[in-house]
């Protein structure tokens, strides 16, 4: 993508919702779409930069403090605007068996589960889009917190991480599975595989833009996000 004399005429306003991409005649209700280019103002020249610190955590060594650990979290109701993570519900009763989550008496009654799986749950050579016609009530995935989820990361590892925004429905909040899904390319290699992310329709660029920058791990502040679509 060329860039004007004028960098600033299409930069976008990060305060700003996203642009609706054109309606795609797809089955897929959140077809991939071209989405914007991430465009750094200085060089990419930033082998310091290890992205945001995440806060180290001891995994626990027994089933006892997993089991501990997570039921403290797991009870709460979906609110609009709060975030949650899918965990593929096969992997879930493995690791229920392995603590005795959903037992009385709270004893182990299985082997501890290998790495977190979810890709069962996403569509055909996608990393964040998901399949058609997933659901709770049918069984697909659990719904776990942000907080929840970093501690099966910290324990467990695998993935991938499956965020998503609890948005307002009428009178009810409900999870959107299927919200925007972009493919984000970094302006200095348009001939690298884009990395491609699942983002809220209700999200802003800003929001874009740091997720974005989280995944290619480079600092926000030299980065400018570039719409596709005008």
């Amino acid at each position: 993508m060329r860039r004007d004399h004028d960098d600033s005429a299409n930069a976008m306003n990060e305060d700003e919702e996203l642009p609706h991409p054109p309606p795609m005649e797809q089955d897929d209700p959140s077809p991939p779409c071209p989405g914007p280019r991430i465009m750094r103002s200085n060089s990419l020249e930033s082998e310091d930069y290890n992205g945001r610190e995440e806060e180290e955590k001891k995994s626990p060594t027994t089933p006892d403090e997993e089991r501990e650990t997570i039921k403290k979290l797991h009870e709460f109701e979906i609110q609009a605007g709060a975030m949650y993570y899918l965990v593929e519900s096969s992997w879930w009763q493995r690791w229920c068996e392995w603590v005795g989550f959903e037992t009385d008496e709270g004893a182990s009654r299985g082997s501890r589960p290998a790495e977190i799986d979810n890709s069962p749950l996403l569509a055909m050579g996608s990393v964040a889009r998901l399949k058609i016609n997933i659901s709770e009530r049918g069984g697909d995935y659990v719904l776990v917190l942000p907080k929840e989820w970093e501690h099966f990361k910290s324990w467990y590892g695998g993935g991938p991480d499956l965020a998503r925004r609890g948005i307002q429905q009428g009178h009810a909040a409900i999870v959107e599975l299927y919200g925007l899904t972009l493919k984000v390319f970094r302006s200095d290699d348009l001939s690298a595989t884009p990395i491609e992310l699942n983002i809220s329709k209700a999200s802003t660029v800003r929001e874009l833009k740091e997720m974005a920058c989280s995944k290619f791990g480079v600092d926000h502040v030299e980065v400018r996000i570039w719409d596709y679509f005008h």
